[in-house]
């Protein structure tokens, strides 16, 4: 099986310092930490436009919209709002083309565990910030209470219990897709709903 990793590099204060469902993040403010130790020309020109980078960010983004994908995602969001209430997703606005990862904002979920519903990898996922290089705990914790389809997943800099879906297309019609979006829809709900029965006491050690 091919394996991809993301990796997200922004700014710390960019949300919060979350990953937003990548499986990792660097912050320009340690690349510029990096850059300054090294001490060479080159590096030092990479440091500043980094801090440029930062200064900009201090005054504000703002992404561009796409319109296409701004509209899946406002059918998405409308879809999800009655047919899963329970999955919590905000209200999007504004999304540019590379809006990919939808985001269920269940507060019933321990400190580092996110749902998260990565529309072109085809796959939905419960996220476990920190976990990518203890797959061996995870599994021996998890393994044995798994489900159907379920199977647990390492990256980066997380780890996850996933189940694969169908990949959709956010720059085409939504109409169209409805119905894989249902499925996730099933997935992310089945995930929830063994999530809140598991004893996930173990995150905390």
């Amino acid at each position: 099986m091919t394996q991809a990793r993301t990796v997200l590099v922004a700014p710390a204060r960019y949300a919060s310092g979350d990953t937003c469902g990548f499986d990792a993040r660097i912050d320009y403010e340690a690349m510029i930490g990096w850059l300054r130790a090294e001490g060479d020309p080159r590096s030092s020109y990479r440091a500043d436009i980094f801090d440029l980078a930062v200064e900009r960010g201090l005054k504000g983004y703002h992404p561009v919209g796409d319109d296409g994908v701004s509209r899946f995602w406002s059918s998405y969001w409308s879809l999800a709002k009655d047919y899963t209430p329970g999955l919590a997703m905000a209200k999007p606005s504004g999304k540019p083309s590379g809006a990919g990862f939808v985001h269920f904002t269940r507060a019933d979920l321990p400190a580092g565990v996110s749902l998260v519903h990565k529309l072109r990898h085809g796959a939905v996922d419960l996220q476990f910030a920190g976990w990518g290089s203890r797959l061996g705990p995870l599994q021996e914790q998890l393994g044995p209470y798994l489900e159907g389809n379920m199977y647990i997943v390492g990256t980066a800099g997380s780890a996850a219990v996933r189940i694969d879906v169908e990949p959709l297309r956010p720059a085409e019609s939504f109409d169209k897709q409805a119905h894989s979006v249902k499925g996730a829809l099933d997935a992310a709900r089945k995930l929830q709903a063994w999530a809140q029965v598991q004893d996930l006491s173990f995150l905390r050690t």
